[in-house]
């Protein structure tokens, strides 16, 4: 009778599943661990959104509990074992942070093709791809469907001959015809469906009539309404093109935008400027830190005896905080921000601010702000670009001084 052969013993898998390589790099690199915090927490994030049925609440509760164990035991334990617990703990709270994230923007969608009166109130005006003018809705009513299938906020766009646009905060009846979000046209293409889940849309249409006023009620817009009449101001004061431009970059408004504008960005590809992300915070943000501390200097008791740096770095938060509230807080502008906030801040506690260290605490404070985030390829682009830059001026930095440059 043959003999089973017996089991491998537990290093040797370790060693053919690669466990042991990758736990031997880890630890040498005693010095860039915190740099795999946002690796494990994006892996997590990326397998929940991967899975093909959402989890029940029980499961979900099983993946966190799981997740604090292992932290638990990383914290415990010594050497490999340690390192491999902290980060399965890393990957079961990103799979935690997807699941809570969804299950906070849960709102009704509509559920059906809807065609008749749409009641609700303007808290958003931009314009569509076809640069029609569009519209936000919320406090939404659909006569025939009950509130709870109602949905919460609604997007329509106006195609009628004499287009006329609300303001901010009338509450406006209108005829329409309404759909749900629809999901991806292609495999693994853009998915609008969960596009728009996560914006808190329920429904997206269209109408070809006008809309009737019946009610204003502007409460709680008021940043949104200054935004509006500075773009409004802007357009009024300088030549068409210009002043839909500015208005673009400054406020975000693109209903200002000519169309052959747009078109001629397109073309050159450039039509990346439209939307406010890290170059604009970037340049204003730098601008003032510089400027600020040139004019400080030009003052020798203040250079010399006050932390003028940190006050820069104070001011250029500030400028860069306004402008992301007065550009409408968009997730790109959002992520810019805190990219800088983290480098300016990193100033103020006399740490090196460009660093790959910078990089990751960025992310992972976007990741964990929006976890569907890290399905866009703006936050992919712009963590990658970034820390790029970093490894090549640190590379650069070396070759031609001999210092170490800002690695971690």
């Amino acid at each position: 009778m043959p003999i089973a052969a017996p089991h491998p013993p537990i290093h040797i898998w370790t060693r053919r599943l690669g466990f042991r390589a990758f736990v031997s790099n880890l630890r040498a690199q005693a010095q860039d661990r915190f740099l795999w915090v946002p690796v494990f927490l994006a892996a997590g994030i990326a397998a929940y959104f991967a899975l093909p049925v959402e989890p029940d609440t029980g499961t979900r509760i099983a993946v966190f509990a799981a997740g604090l164990c292992c932290a638990a035991l990383g914290v415990w334990a010594r050497g490999g074992i340690a390192l491999i617990s902290i980060g399965l703990s890393l990957f079961l709270m990103g799979l935690s942070l997807g699941a809570w994230r969804a299950h906070q923007m849960q709102a009704p969608i509509l559920g059906w093709p809807y065609y008749g009166v749409i009641e609700g109130r303007v808290v958003m005006l931009d314009r569509s791809a076809s640069e029609a003018p569009r519209l936000t809705l919320d406090r939404v009513t659909m006569a025939p469907i009950s509130p709870p299938r109602t949905p919460d906020r609604l997007r329509l766009s106006l195609h009628g001959q004499s287009v006329q646009v609300p303001q901010i905060g009338d509450i406006i009846r209108i005829e329409a015809r309404a759909l749900p979000p629809s999901p991806a046209s292609e495999p693994n293409g853009f998915d609008f469906q969960r596009h728009a889940y996560f914006l808190g849309l329920g429904a997206v249409g269209y109408s070809r009539k006008d809309f009737e006023v019946i009610d204003h009620d502007p409460s709680g817009l008021w940043l949104t309404r200054a935004r509006l009449d500075l773009s409004r101001a802007i357009q009024a004061r300088m030549q068409a093109g210009a002043g839909g431009f500015a208005a673009a970059i400054l406020t975000g408004d693109r209903a200002g935008l000519i169309a052959t504008d747009v078109e001629a960005m397109r073309d050159t590809n450039i039509a990346h400027l439209l939307a406010i992300s890290g170059l604009h915070m970037g340049l204003l943000t730098g601008f003032v830190f510089t400027a600020l501390r040139v004019i400080l200097a030009l003052f020798p008791r203040v250079a010399l005896y006050y932390p003028t740096k940190k006050w820069a770095a104070i001011a250029a938060l500030a400028a860069g905080g306004f402008y992301l509230a007065l550009s409408g807080g968009s997730v790109a502008t959002e992520r810019a921000y805190i990219q800088v906030a983290v480098m300016f801040t990193a100033v103020l506690c006399d740490r090196r601010a460009i660093s790959l260290r910078s990089v990751a605490i960025a992310a992972l404070i976007v990741l964990i702000r929006r976890p569907e985030t890290l399905l866009s390829p703006g936050f992919q682009m712009s963590f990658a670009a970034t820390a790029a830059l970093v490894v090549g001026f640190g590379a650069l930095l070396r070759l031609f001084t001999g210092r170490t440059g800002p690695r971690s």
